[in-house]
């Protein structure tokens, strides 16, 4: 695995539309694919705030929660913000060919883009366990 700040690393040897049988899948842009996450990512975050407020307020429950926000919290909220992404992004290389352990792989980082990626730079297969084919 290698690890990278910057954009996406392009591999110039991996052509597989040249090969035949191959086609290359249609994205967003980037700001259509960034307004559609983060608005999707609203619904299980409003789940969470709604399921909190209700145990917060059941008959039982001794004080509201209380935040306060200080430099060291606020400090701790960031550091575990970027632990949650790093591993988010180590979830997502574990499901690459040997566990996302090859040259590969890359874990990196776009700062222009604040935006986490991991990258394998060759082909997949589908697994025969999970899809036929």
């Amino acid at each position: 695995m290698r690890i990278r700040i910057g954009p996406v690393p392009e591999n110039p040897s991996f052509r597989p539309e040249e090969e035949g049988g191959w086609h290359k899948l249609t994205e967003p842009a980037f700001g259509v694919l960034l307004v559609l996450s983060l608005s999707t990512a609203m619904v299980p975050g409003s789940g969470v705030l709604a399921a909190w407020a209700l145990v917060a307020g059941l008959p039982g429950v001794d004080a509201p929660v209380r935040v306060v926000v200080t430099a060291r919290t606020l400090l701790l909220s960031v550091v575990a913000l970027i632990g949650l992404v790093v591993v988010h992004e180590l979830a997502h290389a574990l499901v690459l060919p040997d566990w996302g352990s090859t040259a590969d792989t890359t874990l990196g980082f776009w700062p222009e883009k604040l935006t986490p990626y991991v990258c394998y730079g060759a082909e997949l297969r589908a697994i025969g366990v999970f899809w036929s084919g």
